[in-house]
């Protein structure tokens, strides 16, 4: 019992390890232009 015990441990590791490894793969989000609206005008004070 305690060889099944040991090689679970491994393989679980093994697994833990490659999937770490593998790239994320990036999102295309967002896909249009973004516009962010500002409540203050450029050049006062609050800037």
């Amino acid at each position: 019992m305690s060889l099944s015990r040991t090689l679970a441990g491994v393989l679980a590791g093994v697994f833990a390890v490659a999937v770490g490894i593998a790239p994320a793969a990036a999102q295309d989000y967002p896909s249009r232009t973004i516009t962010v609206i500002v409540p203050f005008a450029a050049c006062v004070p609050t800037n």
